[in-house]
């Protein structure tokens, strides 16, 4: 009485295995393409619409309140021309990412202008 340690070959156990195998590769693609789309869409949907020259506009007013009360509130009024504040704006571009690079002088142009309304109708009252 010999005994075999060969594998037997049953097609029918071939056939079930490379069936599994076949169902769980094809599983696996779905996934990874689903995936790879879902990461597509998260990806492309955070991104805004740039902003019109309107808005940017009111954002400089925005920031150039802002900027008057905190020299207000923290330390002297900025010492500028409108020139020379317009050239820092523009060395510091790296402060105002959400503004279309054409569109940064209109907005410093804007923040310069509220800036100086406002500290000007603040200190008329006085008569330098």
């Amino acid at each position: 009485m010999s005994t075999s340690n060969s594998i037997s070959a049953d097609p029918i156990e071939i056939q079930k295995w490379r069936r599994r195998f076949f169902i769980q590769l094809g599983l696996l693609l779905v996934l990874l393409v689903g995936s790879g789309i879902a990461f597509v869409l998260a990806v492309s949907g955070d991104q805004e619409p740039p902003m019109t020259k309107e808005e940017v506009i009111e954002g400089g007013r925005l920031r150039g309140k802002a900027l008057f009360w905190e020299c207000e509130e923290f330390g002297p009024h900025l010492n500028y021309s409108k020139e020379e504040f317009l050239s820092v704006l523009k060395k510091e571009r790296y402060e105002f990412p959400g503004i279309p690079a054409e569109y940064l002088e209109d907005y410093g142009g804007a923040m310069w202008d509220e800036y100086t309304r406002l500290k000007e109708e603040r200190y008329s009252q006085f008569g330098d």
